[in-house]
């Protein structure tokens, strides 16, 4: 039987007082240790599934589990976020007053409580993801490409075991897009990561071992590839 991580039963997402259908009647299962690329055109319904898989959103019907679990509460979903679940944004999302190292320990406050520990694993992610000589520096002294080496940092600070990447190379040249994404996959086959990327690019779904195709809300298609 496989592990299942996720399973999304039977779920719409529904705006603007129901005119507007994100997501109509959908179903899928996330087995652990998945590399699944979420495809589809603008608008299909990729970024809200995203987001209701790991909380931030809320179906108007039908449920999420986690590990065979329903969160039952905002609460809930913020707890398990901060310890289970890691979130990158195309936008990056960092807290731009904050140094590189201060913006990868604040997942961790209330996970590890002595400061130095935070610090210790901070800097020991930044150095994985090649910003050893970063530590110190702010968002807007980065470029673009090192900025979302932060943000991915950030979202591995306690150790998930879901990494959700919404369009991570969206904003990046092709030489920092294939260089983070070759971390990426090294992270999802060294840690076991289960990890979905929504993405437009078909070489980046290609390289993945599952692509979910959705239209109009729907799951248009759900094709495995070899390894």
């Amino acid at each position: 039987m496989p592990d299942v991580l996720v399973a999304v039963r039977n779920v719409s997402r529904a705006y603007s007082d129901g005119s507007v259908t994100a997501l109509d009647n959908l179903s899928l299962t996330l087995e652990r240790g998945d590399y699944l690329a979420l495809t589809g055109p603008s608008g299909s319904g990729k970024s809200t599934l995203l987001h209701l898989i790991c909380g931030l959103d809320q179906p108007s019907r039908g449920e999420i589990q986690f590990e065979g679990r329903h969160p039952g509460s905002a609460h809930e979903w913020s707890r398990l976020r901060s310890r289970r679940i890691g979130l990158i944004f195309q936008s990056f999302n960092l807290l731009p007053t904050l140094t590189a190292l201060e913006n990868v320990e604040v997942p961790m406050f209330g996970v590890l409580p002595r400061s130095p520990d935070r610090a210790r694993h901070a800097t020991a992610l930044l150095d994985r993801v090649g910003l050893a000589q970063r530590l110190h520096h702010r968002p807007g002294q980065l470029s673009g490409g090192e900025r979302q080496r932060l943000a991915i940092a950030r979202a591995l600070a306690n150790s998930p075991d879901l990494l959700l990447a919404d369009e991570p190379t969206g904003n990046l040249d092709s030489k920092n897009s294939r260089d983070i994404l070759a971390l990426l996959e090294e992270l999802h086959h060294e840690r076991g990561v289960t990890l979905v990327i929504v993405t437009h690019d078909p070489e980046i779904a290609g390289r993945t071992r599952r692509i979910l195709r959705l239209l109009d809300g729907r799951i248009q298609s759900d094709t495995r590839q070899e390894a």
